[in-house]
């Protein structure tokens, strides 16, 4: 069996593994890339899905310190801002 690496025109990565002599076309428009390429390619992909996900947990996590806050300085109890936002102060050290 063998494999064969391709980088998409999109971005993506992929990997298509055949028994034929000749390897199959591509189901999307792309190119055949060696296997460092591709490895390069996806590790690449796999920090910008972290970094994506890492941004939007920031962001999550602003959003719903600001709702808290906002809550607090309305007079709403700590217990309740909590509730509200979603948000949960850290501890005191």
């Amino acid at each position: 069996m063998a494999t064969l690496y391709a980088i998409y025109d999109d971005g993506s990565v992929g990997t298509i593994e055949y028994e034929e002599e000749t390897p199959p076309p591509l189901s999307e428009p792309g190119r055949v890339v060696t296997e460092a390429e591709y490895l390069a390619a996806y590790d690449a992909l796999q920090q910008q899905i972290r970094q994506r996900r890492e941004a939007a947990a920031a962001a999550d996590l602003a959003e719903r310190r600001a709702a808290y806050d906002e809550l607090v300085a309305a007079g709403i109890s700590d217990a309740a801002a909590r509730k509200l936002s979603g948000y949960t102060p850290p501890d005191p050290e």
